[in-house]
């Protein structure tokens, strides 16, 4: 877990400090013991990492708040911004929103995007399976 995390916190920290976007970061509860061995890890990651590259493509926000919680049998993931949101749950161009929702379904997960003019909420709740015990 905390190998991921760190991976996770500094591929954020790269991209958004590249762009002068500001990061708030936060974990909370305690993550399984089995999560090192938990093979959706990294498809979770590209998960995050494209809702970082939209803020930094599309948001035009100054601040992005990614908060991380497990719940029991779960991985709650939240990301949001101060964007400028947009006006339709999918944008004309690219894929990757519906590249997002794939690879969550994928997952057995569950995303929501929530946009508005005052920014745009990305939440992925993702089980793990036997309450944390990979299968």
């Amino acid at each position: 877990w905390a190998d991921w995390l760190n991976d996770m916190q500094e591929y954020a920290n790269s991209v958004l400090e590249a762009s002068r976007v500001e990061l708030a970061w936060e974990c909370a509860g305690q993550h399984p013991e089995q999560w090192d061995g938990f093979a959706p890890a990294l498809s979770l990651m590209r998960v995050i990492k494209e809702a970082l590259n939209n803020v930094v493509k599309h948001a035009q926000a100054g601040r992005v708040e990614i908060a991380l919680s497990f719940v029991p049998g779960a991985l709650e993931v939240a990301v949001k911004d101060n964007g400028k949101g947009f006006a339709d749950k999918r944008p004309a161009r690219g894929k990757g929103l519906a590249n997002m929702e794939k690879r969550v379904k994928e997952l057995g997960g569950q995303l929501s995007i929530k946009t508005a003019s005052e920014g745009t909420t990305i939440r992925i709740a993702v089980p793990l399976p036997n309450d944390g015990i990979p299968t």
